[in-house]
């Protein structure tokens, strides 16, 4: 991938970035070793390039200092390499995914869509109809949608939505309005063998936290589980190819406390794993599956209360988690 440091933009979009994205200013890393730390940030793999990518975030450094970065970083398994100090925008509460063409797309709560094509990141397309704050999303590689539910949708706390939305490559279009009951932080991913996307828990309109187990087969959603890992929200979850499971780690639950257990979903049962130490408890630990090396990445997220955002590096073998950095 590339090293790029802006946005290929038009001055109307430039003007559009700054009325919804506002004139926050990027913080920049003094290690060049490893990425800050961070929450709020993204992870995917990109199938060309081979690496998992990990873009923006925020550091929570104390409560008047929180700067929100907008760096670029790819992990090959033994190093993070920065492929970008800045991007020319600040990214947080966002989603991101890479296409079998390698490029890199970013979703963000606005509604906005920007994709990198490796050298320049573009504004795709700017949809205030689907401004989620805090949705759960994945990107389905076989019918090339990337998957919107719930978020955040008014000023009011948990004033969330229940609609489904699908952005196709262009444009981001309404596919259902009901399922899963309207909720915020809940974790997703694409089990490519069983072509379904998976939902887990989340926050409801009463600020509860939920146990249940939803999967969409690209028309309609349906429960298919209320028995597995205890409720929670902000947890992070990715599908183990290799393994043919969803790997699903950490979040806050009932009682508000950080979780560091790893759950396993075969497509009909939860099962918890006990194989070896646990990464510290944390919350927005985000994954991604690297598809090269067949082991779950997480990085970062948000820990203690002595800890605010972490910077570690982690990998899932299946067995066990190591920490790589």
């Amino acid at each position: 991938m590339a090293p790029c440091n802006q946005w290929k933009t038009s001055p109307g979009t430039v003007g559009l970035l700054a009325l919804l994205l506002g004139n926050t200013l990027p913080a920049q890393s003094t290690d060049p070793a490893a990425p800050p730390h961070r929450r709020h940030h993204a992870l995917a793999y990109d199938p060309v390039s081979r690496q998992v990518v990990l873009a923006g975030g925020q550091q929570l450094i104390s409560n008047s200092e929180t700067p929100i970065l907008d760096d670029l970083w790819s992990w090959d398994g033994q190093r993070w390499t920065r492929n970008a100090a800045s991007t020319g925008i600040p990214m947080i509460t966002h989603k991101l995914f890479a296409d079998s063409a390698g490029n890199l797309f970013a979703i963000f709560s606005r509604g906005l869509v920007a994709r990198r094509d490796g050298v320049h990141w573009s504004v795709v397309v700017a949809d205030s109809a689907s401004r989620r704050e805090s949705a759960a999303g994945a990107y389905d590689p076989v019918r090339k949608r990337y998957l919107s539910f719930g978020g955040l949708v008014g000023g009011r706390a948990y004033d969330t939505s229940g609609e489904t939305w699908e952005f196709g490559g262009k444009q981001w279009a309404r596919v259902a309005t009901t399922g899963p009951p309207p909720m915020l932080g809940g974790a997703m991913a694409y089990d490519d063998h069983r072509q379904a996307m998976v939902l887990f828990g989340g926050l409801d309109t009463a600020g509860r936290k939920l146990p249940d187990t939803w999967e969409w087969n690209g028309t309609n959603w349906a429960r298919v589980s209320d028995v597995g890992p205890p409720p929670r929200f902000g947890a992070g979850m990715a599908y183990d190819r290799k393994r043919g499971v969803i790997v699903l780690f950490g979040g806050v639950d009932s009682v508000n406390q950080k979780l560091n257990d790893t759950w396993l979903w075969d497509g009909g049962t939860w099962r918890p794993s006990a194989g070896g130490p646990a990464p510290p408890a944390r919350s927005e630990g985000y994954l991604a599956y690297d598809g090269a090396r067949g082991v779950i990445v997480m990085f970062g997220g948000e820990g203690a209360v002595v800890v605010p955002t972490l910077g570690d590096t982690w990998e899932w073998n299946g067995v066990r988690w190591s920490r790589i950095q």
